[in-house]
């Protein structure tokens, strides 16, 4: 089963162009040859990710790429609606690509765009039972990840990477104490259930569709 992600970078041209040009490159990092990635009006991508079951960790990673990014006078993030489904031919062109797959995706990050929406992930499968869960994982990220602040950004990624706390902090130059204050504080704790949660959830929904 594939998943695809449509995304928008928000506060983006609070950025100077060394910023911006290092966040693209970031995002791009996070997705194997595998994944097909396009980047369109600058500031927004679609991608294509092989394995749905991976699609959550990899948007995490994403998110905490762009939060690292956040200024005093501006929070830097990433808005992506992440579509689970099957796409029947050989994609070479994502932005002219009509399955439902990618039209869901692109639709529903409409949605979360509005300035209306505080939202800023939304996880679909076009099973009503399933997207429950899917909305109440969606809604439970948002709420951890919009307390991260840059510096602990910095240390979840690395967590997310497979290093641990000693690791991280010596790639980061900080003390061990200061690497386990953060990562208490960010409640890294939940967001590493979630991604469990997540990975058992679409392995019952790819069961449930066989």
């Amino acid at each position: 089963m594939e998943a695809v992600i449509t995304a928008d970078i928000v506060n983006s041209t609070k950025l100077d162009s060394r910023d911006f040009q290092l966040l693209l490159i970031e995002i791009q990092e996070q997705f194997p040859e595998c994944d097909k990635l396009e980047f369109y009006r600058g500031d927004s991508f679609q991608v294509l990710v092989k394995d749905a079951a991976t699609v959550y960790h990899k948007m995490l990673q994403c998110r905490l790429k762009a939060i690292s990014h956040s200024m005093q006078e501006a929070r830097v993030d990433i808005r992506q609606s992440i579509s689970l489904g099957y796409v029947a031919a050989d994609i070479s062109n994502l932005d002219s690509h009509l399955e439902d797959i990618f039209v869901t995706s692109g639709r529903a990050l409409d949605r979360i765009t509005d300035p209306k929406s505080q939202q800023h992930l939304l996880i679909t499968c076009g099973d009503a039972i399933f997207d429950i869960s899917y909305d109440l994982i969606a809604h439970y990220t948002d709420s951890l990840v919009s307390q991260v602040t840059a510096k602990q950004a910095e240390v979840l990624y690395y967590l997310l990477l497979g290093k641990n706390q000693k690791e991280a902090a010596t790639l980061l130059k900080k003390s061990a104490a200061t690497i386990n204050q953060q990562v208490k504080a960010a409640r890294f704790e939940e967001m590493a259930y979630l991604l469990e949660q997540y990975k058992v959830l679409t392995q019952a929904f790819i069961e449930h569709g066989k």
